[in-house]
Formats: C-alpha cells, structure tokens, sequence
C-alpha cells in the first residue's frame, strides 16, 4: 500500500512538504502528485520549499491550480 493510502486509512490532517532533493520543482510531476494528494487528503496542508531557480510564471500558475 502507499504512504497516501496509509494516511488515508488514518484520516491524516496534518503537513505534506515536498523536498526532492531540496528542489521539488525540479520534479515534473509535482502538479500530478499535489493533485493526487488534494484529491485523497484534502484535509491536509501541503508545502513546497524552493530556492525558486525553476519556478516561473508558467509553473506558479499550474501549482496554483
């Protein structure tokens, strides 16, 4: 089972925080796995720490969604 599945089964409502190696954006599935937690844990706050090297305009607004 998942680590998602895991914490649905619990009902998890805390922190989610992206990492990957201290850059998450150089991930470039980060908006599936965000959309995918939000779906199945929508209780829960998620974070991404970035030093924002690859984030532009074009990526915020796909987090954002």
């Amino acid at each position: 089972m998942s680590i998602i599945g895991q914490l649905m089964k619990i009902n998890y409502s805390g922190i989610i925080t992206y990492s990957f190696y201290n850059e998450p954006l150089l991930d470039d599935r980060i908006e599936k796995r965000i959309a995918y937690v939000k779906k199945n844990l929508p209780q829960c706050r998620q974070l991404i720490t970035t030093n924002g090297d690859y984030l532009t305009l074009e990526r915020l607004q796909s987090l954002s969604k």
